[in-house]
């Protein structure tokens, strides 16, 4: 019998997340229910307080600190996430965002699709980010950028090459596991093993996160980051009302 795989379940965060920390704590310990996890933080907020409110509701959390400038603020937590990952051996990092929401059985899926490539890997869960309308008056709704990137393209304004995310559209017509560029962290399944071989970096004055860094290094190192397009639509993804979150489809796969 294979060994039950160790899982941690985490994210960096801050109080701006507070709007839906009672919907994510929720959830979370559904998942948990369903796959044995361990659940952790990761908190750069300016002050302690919440801390204070996740420690309230049963999660672990870990202290990093805010610094004038975002992106160095979430890599440096992200580092603190890393190394709590390597340390305490456990094998793969579930990195769920706080404004993300999956089905409850959504690690036994992972793992399934882990098993069917067997090789370290990424895989990633595609959702909307944001929608694409028409330019014109009443700015209706072409298309929804989704997280998941093609590979990347040369951006004017930028100077620099960017991600190439795909459409709704373009992922609705796929229908097999699939290999991608990138996939962002929001909700994404990763080998710990991978973590030791790259290094948290970022580009805080150059605005770019962390992420970014981490698919360019994965690529170079020939790390394949997969895809099932079938999730797409399963995934609720809110930002800013947490009423939004009322919505949150409990089904499991």
């Amino acid at each position: 019998m294979k060994k039950r795989p160790k899982i941690l379940l985490g994210t960096p965060t801050h109080e701006g997340k507070e709007y839906c920390l009672d919907y994510w704590v929720k959830v979370v310990k559904k998942i948990k229910k369903e796959f044995n996890c361990d659940i952790i933080l990761i908190d750069n907020s300016k002050t302690d307080r919440y801390s204070r409110e996740i420690k309230k509701r049963g999660i672990k959390v870990i202290k990093s600190p805010k610094y004038n400038l975002p992106l160095k603020s979430l890599g440096e937590a992200r580092k603190k996430l890393y190394e709590y990952a390597i340390k305490n051996n456990y094998d793969f990092l579930f990195s769920l965002e706080q404004d993300i929401f999956p089905p409850i059985d959504i690690i036994k899926h992972l793992l399934k699709i882990r098993g069917k490539v067997n090789e370290e890997s990424i895989i990633g869960v595609p959702y909307i980010i944001y929608k694409i309308t028409y330019e014109e008056r009443p700015y209706l709704t072409k298309d929804r950028l989704t997280n998941i990137a093609k590979g990347r393209m040369y951006n004017k304004k930028l100077r620099r090459k960017i991600q190439e995310n795909l459409t709704e559209k373009e992922l609705e017509k796929k229908e097999k596991l699939m290999k991608v560029f990138a996939c962002g962290l929001g909700c994404t399944f990763l080998d710990v093993s991978i973590l030791k071989k790259i290094k948290v970096r970022y580009s805080a004055t150059n605005f770019k996160p962390d992420d970014a860094f981490l698919f360019t290094d994965c690529k170079k190192q020939k790390i394949p980051v997969y895809i099932d397009p079938k999730l797409l639509g399963k995934i609720i993804h809110i930002e800013g009302n947490s009423m939004n979150v009322l919505n949150w489809n409990k089904k499991r796969f």
